[in-house]
């Protein structure tokens, strides 16, 4: 998203000077157009190791009217002292930098300063007070300064060395900030992540050129060690972070085939970006705080480990609160990102690190080992639990308490006993608000006496104003980095999940879960660049893994790659995505779920593979967006909206329609039919068969047939 107040500020420098406290800003004072601005300038890196942004760099152009890029010598052609701070909004052609997609120089050439550096080693602080120094003397003989920054408005100058002015510009600044980079900026999950990838767009990078009496054209140009130096159309990092996935040794195929189509769609998403929202959208419902409101804060748990089943007295059982969506859904911000989802990049894992995480990292060694000495594992799956109304809640809790039933039946340890929850998507509704996890998910699940993992669906990314951050109680609720009470639980005392990102792979015994982000439109879902490398290179990994030691390898992800229902079609373009990468690693998937249609639906897909018995491989999808949102089944007259499939297609077969609520029942185990390895899947609901298996398939991991 685009800098608000990006400009070119040029006029006379008339004072500098540090600025107090240790501040790593050093200030210019330039007067033009009878305003005497106060520009802040990144010198030094934070001391902080916590605080981001981390480790700045930079570089000196000693004159851009002979520097060895063409770009660089282009803009010292086109400068000039305007006497004025004019910005690109209102002035499109004015001069404005990129870093990235301009010819101006190599960003391999930054020099970073790292933290706690001696000052008498910074060349680029003291070039530039001594520039500074230089053009200052030389002001009666045309020397001047051109800033590349934002613009701000303040009510008082709080810098150090010079005195401030309180006479205000005609457009209301005083001051420039953000003279850096301004793009390739990561968003990561995390309590330590930031907010400068709002800020990421292209020409709006920010930089220093001292202009001389003898012409001399000086640039300083600095940016943050954490910024990729290789950014898409809209300034967001090409690269994921993370070092496992960016040092591949090559693109895959299926990366190269579908970047081009990927930078299309998003920029059509930009262009309707660019139309403006009114404000306030089309209102809020009744009681939302506005978007903001300070952020909730997470207190620290009673202990170092997770709380999962809740004792009942811990529950402030509160009333009901109900999300009103229908001031919204209509609103133009809304349809557009429910058609095209979010432009923002997709959050990268926690820390830069590979996203795995063991299931023994949250159940700890005994249970893990108790689950390897069965010899079999089983556990849950559903994705659309969320009831944003209290005539919804019943179906949500009728669900929740069934599963909760299963768990209850068992004792720790036992080989029937579920040993996780993993979530299809769609937790929170309408917009994933903090505010209504306590209702829709903490407390129907207060009962469940085990972790629940998740992956987000379209109504936990999707936002409602520019304002809001996708994604963000999600990431709160599943991507903490410890476990700890967190507000918005409602003093349920489940605590939050640690997963290391919105896609990871879930390691446990004898399965192996991929979990994967199709973002946040209504209709198809789709995967980004960095999801379709996480793909690829987790059916490697498995691939080697299975070779050693057996496991089932699944993938989870909310829009389905196959689907019969006309309500909710396929996502055909994100199932070519993701068989590419199958192509590619050689590997494909045991099954693959997903949720996002309110029902549940089995079909096989059967595909060529000369990996396993007989060349050809069946491949379950299942959908279960069944956990307890949306009653449209109770409006249906029968079946016949559902597109039942082709008898003929010889790839497609469904297998199988409910349309009631209800929850996936999985075992996989190290010898079931025949001695074979087989994983079974069962369809459970509170309407049907007395809660027992409505549906019920086995695919045997050895031959990959149904059985």
């Amino acid at each position: 998203m685009a800098l608000p107040n990006y400009g070119l500020l040029t006029g006379i420098l008339v004072d500098h000077g540090f600025q107090e406290n240790g501040n790593p800003h050093y200030l210019l004072y330039v007067r033009a157009g009878g305003v005497k601005y106060r520009v802040a300038v990144n010198l030094r890196s934070s001391m902080d190791p916590n605080e981001a942004p981390p480790e700045l760099q930079y570089l000196i152009v000693d004159d851009l009217r002979h520097a060895q890029k063409q770009g660089a010598r282009d803009v010292a052609q086109r400068l000039t002292n305007q006497d004025a701070f004019l910005l690109k909004d209102v002035n499109p052609n004015i001069l404005a930098l990129d870093f990235v997609h301009s010819d101006l120089f190599d960003l391999r050439a930054f020099t970073t300063l790292p933290r706690g550096s001696n000052p008498d080693d910074n060349d680029f602080e003291k070039q530039l007070v001594a520039g500074a120094e230089q053009a200052l003397n030389e002001k009666d003989r045309g020397a001047y300064v051109a800033i590349f920054g934002t613009g701000y408005s303040a009510r008082h100058d709080g810098g150090g060395g010079a005195s401030g002015s309180s006479r205000r510009s005609s457009i209301g600044f005083l001051g420039v900030d953000n003279i850096h980079m301004n793009q390739g900026s990561f968003l990561r999950v995390g309590h330590h992540a930031n907010s400068h990838f709002h800020e990421n767009g292209p020409k709006q990078d920010g930089a220093v050129l001292l202009v001389f009496a003898d012409g001399t054209v000086k640039g300083f140009f600095s940016k943050f060690q954490s910024q990729d130096i290789d950014t898409d159309r809209n300034g967001n990092p090409v690269h994921t972070g993370v070092v496992e996935l960016d040092g591949l040794g090559g693109v895959p195929s299926h990366l190269r085939e579908r970047r081009e189509r990927f930078g299309r769609i998003r920029a059509r998403l930009e262009e309707r970006l660019r139309t403006p929202v009114p404000a306030g959208g089309a209102g809020m419902p009744e009681g939302t705080p506005p978007a903001t409101a300070p952020r909730n804060t997470v207190s620290p748990a009673d202990n170092s480990g997770f709380v999962f089943a809740d004792p009942a007295p811990t529950d402030p059982n509160r009333g009901f609160q109900a999300d009103d969506d229908h001031g919204l859904f209509k609103s133009p911000f809304v349809e557009q990102f429910s058609k095209y989802g979010v432009p923002e990049p997709v959050p990268g894992p926690r820390s830069g690190n590979y996203p795995t995480i063991d299931l023994t990292s949250v159940l700890g060694q005994v249970a893990t080992d108790q689950i390897t000495a069965t010899n079999q594992i089983v556990f849950h799956s559903v994705g659309d639990t969320g009831a944003p109304s209290l005539d919804k809640s019943p179906d949500e809790l009728h669900v929740a308490d069934e599963m909760i039933a299963d768990l209850e039946r068992f004792k720790p340890g036992h080989a029937e006993r579920p040993a996780f929850f993993f979530h299809l998507g769609d937790v929170v509704y309408f917009y994933g608000e903090e505010q209504f996890y306590y209702d829709q998910f903490y407390k129907p699940f207060k009962g469940y006496a085990a972790p629940v993992f998740a992956i987000p669906g379209n109504h936990d990314g999707i936002t409602y104003n520019p304002q809001m951050t996708s994604l963000d109680g999600f990431i709160q609720a599943f991507c903490d980095d410890r476990p700890r009470h967190w507000r918005g639980s409602g003093g349920i005392e489940r605590t939050t999940m640690t997963q290391p990102g919105v896609y990871f792979t879930l390691d446990a015994p004898f399965v192996s879960i991929i979990g994967l982000y199709s973002n946040c439109s209504e209709g198809e879902g789709y995967l980004d660049d960095q999801q379709t490398q996480f793909l690829y290179k987790e059916l490697v990994r498995l691939k080697q893994t299975r070779e050693q030691q057996f496991r089932a390898v699944l993938v989870a992800v909310h829009h389905p790659p196959v689907s019969f229902s006309s309500k909710k079609p396929a996502s055909v373009r994100m199932r070519d995505d993701m068989d590419a990468a199958c192509k590619d690693a050689k590997f494909w998937p045991d099954a693959v779920l997903s949720g996002h249609a309110h029902l549940y639906q089995a079909a096989v897909r059967t595909v060529q593979d000369t990996a396993v018995p007989g060349g050809v491989r069946q491949i379950p999808y299942v959908v279960s967006g069944s956990g307890g949102y949306d009653d449209s089944h109770k409006k249906r007259r029968s079946l016949e909206s559902e597109r039942m499939g082709d008898p003929s297609d010889l790839e497609f077969r469904l297998q199988q329609v409910l349309a009631q609520f209800g929850y996936l029942w999985l075992q996989v185990k190290v010898a079931g039919a025949n001695g074979d390895p087989t994983l079974r899947v069962e369809f459970r609901s509170p309407a049907l068969n007395g809660g027992d298996a409505a549906h019920a398939f086995v695919l045997n991991l050895k031959t990959h047939r149904l059985l």
